[in-house]
């Protein structure tokens, strides 16, 4: 994640925090949301030789992403946000492959999807959100906590 910080300090970016492994990043922002992903999208296509999906969300977007999960009862590591530039209702209408117990719901800018066993095991394939990235609700939330302080 070191490298991944001096990427966004190379893009200008300031007050930079990585969030485990996954790409989570939060930073103060003077550009706005499509400009920032942007620029580090083409900072990382340079460094890893290939295009790099990047979604940029607002702290106020994130933090209605997480209130808004429709399984609010369910436990953070078994419930997804999944992350989508297009319509959510659109891509889950794209077809879905390998559903068994997996719950659905379209939020705004989100798939959320209830893992009951676990993502582990699932082989579920929301088609029309293959470019779309994903993050359980954990996550979801520690990057609202993250980005309170730096990316309003």
């Amino acid at each position: 994640m070191e490298e991944l910080r001096r990427i966004c300090a190379d893009c200008g970016f300031e007050n930079v925090t990585t969030y485990i492994a996954r790409g989570n990043i939060a930073l103060s922002r003077a550009l706005d949301l499509r400009a920032i992903a942007r620029k580090l999208s083409a900072a990382l296509e340079i460094y890893v030789g290939k295009p790099v999906g990047v979604f940029v969300r607002s702290h106020t977007e994130l933090s209605e992403i997480a209130l808004a999960t429709p399984f609010v009862e369910i436990a953070g590591n078994k419930v997804t946000a999944v992350f989508v530039d297009d319509d959510p209702q659109a891509s889950i209408d794209v077809g879905i492959k390998g559903q068994t117990d997996e719950a659905i719901f379209p939020g705004a800018g989100v798939i959320y999807v209830h893992y009951p066993n676990g993502m582990s095991t699932s082989k579920l394939k929301l088609i029309g959100a293959a470019q779309g990235t994903a993050r359980n609700m954990n996550s979801t939330s520690k990057m609202v906590a993250l980005t309170a302080f730096a990316f309003r």
